[in-house]
């Protein structure tokens, strides 16, 4: 599915509002294009990976199963949501 889109939103912490939102997508090779993101937090996943239940652990090399923890992780912090063609 090269064409998945993911809309990740930062939320300010003190505010709890919407702070900054970034596109998301998979590159042609399947892997995912964190290039939107702010610089640490690009690297600290591009580094780390991220772990979700029942999907075990992922980098952004691992395109899909890295979207489908980083859907599962949004907390209150953060917000990701796909978006459907």
């Amino acid at each position: 599915m090269a064409n998945r889109t993911l809309i990740y939103t930062a939320v300010d912490s003190k505010t709890l509002k919407d702070a900054a939102e970034y596109r998301l997508t998979l590159n042609a090779d399947g892997s995912a294009d964190l290039s939107a993101l702010p610089a640490d937090i690009r690297t600290q996943w591009e580094t780390y990976g991220l772990t979700g239940r029942g999907y075990g652990h992922a980098h952004p090399k691992e395109g899909s199963t890295f979207f489908s923890i980083l859907l599962a992780r949004a907390n209150a912090y953060f917000r990701v949501r796909e978006v459907l063609a």
